[in-house]
């Protein structure tokens, strides 16, 4: 993995999902901007199918802001059976 190309998106993430997602994210997030509920985060990623199935498990306490390829994986899995 360590020589795929990285691609980064930028999620925003209630405050507590970004705690857990600290917590979890071993390659690290970095911090764009602080609203009162919400956090925008950079996280890079080698694998944008893993990544989704990553934010998928924190729910509507996450939200892509900008990937569109990211944004069409998640839309594809929430229309699966």
């Amino acid at each position: 993995m360590a020589n795929e190309p990285k691609q980064c998106v930028q999620v925003a993430f209630s405050r507590w999902a970004l705690d857990r997602a600290e917590r979890k994210w071993s390659f690290g997030i970095r911090k764009l901007s602080e609203q009162t509920d919400t956090v925008t985060a950079e996280l890079t990623t080698a694998e944008l199918e893993w990544l989704a199935n990553w934010l998928l498990s924190f729910g509507t306490s996450v939200r892509v802001i900008d990937s569109p390829p990211l944004q069409a994986i998640l839309i594809q899995r929430a229309q699966e059976p």
